[in-house]
């Protein structure tokens, strides 16, 4: 939150084809996701009951916010629905619900036919028959599909089978607001987590930019790891796909001087606290071992089937799942990594964002968020 009194304002702009609508909002909501269609929902005061003939389905929403002195264009989408409410003889208000522009890929039957060419070419031709401008498609495994192995779309709307491309070949397929539009975008999930993260938040237990968070292991959630076994249509020999690169084992619980030096002043808990570490760092079985393993055997004959199988998703290799609420920024986006401090050192450190949900109500901006690790 920013320092300055003048700047710490939240700033919201909303329009509706264009037209402004910000002084009329009461509660605005933008949800980004990693996987699913975002979603926005604003919430417009109607004193007089003008503003119900105006908003209408399929029409464009527009949301700017964050604080005063930062704030960017979070979401520009059609809206698919529009609730008008009334309290009593004075107090009315109009509820807008509107989806990214993947949505447009969701509409109509669904449809069954054959895909060839680069996976990246057969994506982009897919996304061009709805006029959606194509930010980037950059994807680690990007093979040729032939005409006689097609890449078949049986009985599927284009945004499922879009997103089960991304899913087979290790990506993420999603629609992001960028240089002035809302563009198509398909990464892959390897570079999603390189390079380093967009921002910080830091837990003291006190008045700052985390505000709450919990965090969990869950063993049953963390990426498998796979090895595929198949056979060579052409010689009949039994292939073993190679196993991708181990994850590092995670280092033991450090001590943390700070904190045993506060439990010492209150007694003899501190050498306490350091001694249980200690023992702590003898398990035979550390958290790295719990991870879920799996043989894929009996595979087709696809011949990139068994490497596509044995692909690890680098977004939650650990199995830790984590829920927090901060301060607002327009700095923490799904898709990308955010850095977390003052929880415990084990949990410490970058983590990826799944889900976030900017909420700006009453002149203040907060983000709601879901990380993985």
């Amino acid at each position: 939150m920013p320092t300055d009194p003048d700047d710490a304002l939240a700033f919201l702009a909303v329009s509706v084809q264009g037209v402004d609508f910000a002084r009329q909002v009461v509660y605005a909501e933008v949800e980004d996701n990693d996987r699913l269609i975002d979603r926005a929902q604003v919430i417009l005061e109607d004193q007089h009951g003008a503003l119900g003939d105006l908003p209408r389905e399929g029409q464009t929403l527009k949301l700017d916010l964050g604080w005063v002195s930062e704030h960017a264009v979070l979401f520009e989408g059609d809206i698919i629905r529009v609730i008008t409410e009334a309290y009593g003889s004075s107090t009315r208000r109009l509820t807008l619900v509107a989806l990214d522009p993947a949505y447009r890929l969701m509409q109509g039957a669904p449809k069954t036919r054959d895909h060839n060419g680069a996976v990246s070419s057969i994506v982009q031709s897919i996304v061009g028959e709805y006029s959606l401008p194509v930010g980037q498609i950059q994807l680690d495994t990007d093979p040729t599909i032939t005409p006689e192995q097609p890449l078949r779309q049986t009985n599927k709307k284009d945004w499922a089978f879009i997103q089960d491309v991304a899913n087979r070949y290790g990506a993420r397929a999603f629609v992001e607001y960028n240089e002035g539009a809302a563009k198509f975008y398909m990464v892959s999930d390897a570079r999603l987590v390189q390079g380093d993260a967009t921002g910080e938040l830091s837990y003291s237990g006190g008045p700052g930019q985390l505000i709450e968070f919990r965090y969990e292991r869950v063993a049953a959630s963390a990426a498998p790891v796979r090895t595929a076994i198949t056979v060579d249509p052409t010689t009949g020999d039994e292939i073993t796909a190679p196993a991708p690169t181990p994850t590092p084992p995670e280092p033991p619980p450090a001590a943390d001087s700070i904190r045993a030096d506060v439990l010492g002043e209150l007694g003899t808990q501190g050498d306490d606290y350091t001694k249980a570490l200690q023992e702590m760092g003898k398990a035979t079985r550390t958290p790295d071992q719990q991870r879920p393993q799996t043989i894929l055997s009996g595979l087709p004959s696809d011949p990139t089937l068994p490497d596509r199988a044995t692909l690890t998703d680098p977004t939650r290799v650990l199995g830790l799942h984590g829920e927090g609420l901060a301060v607002g920024t327009v700095k923490l986006r799904a898709k990308g990594k955010v850095s977390i401090k003052g929880i415990v050192n084990w949990a410490d450190g970058d983590w990826y964002v799944r889900q976030v949900r900017h909420i700006v109500a009453e002149q203040n901006y907060w983000t709601r968020f879901v990380v993985t690790k």
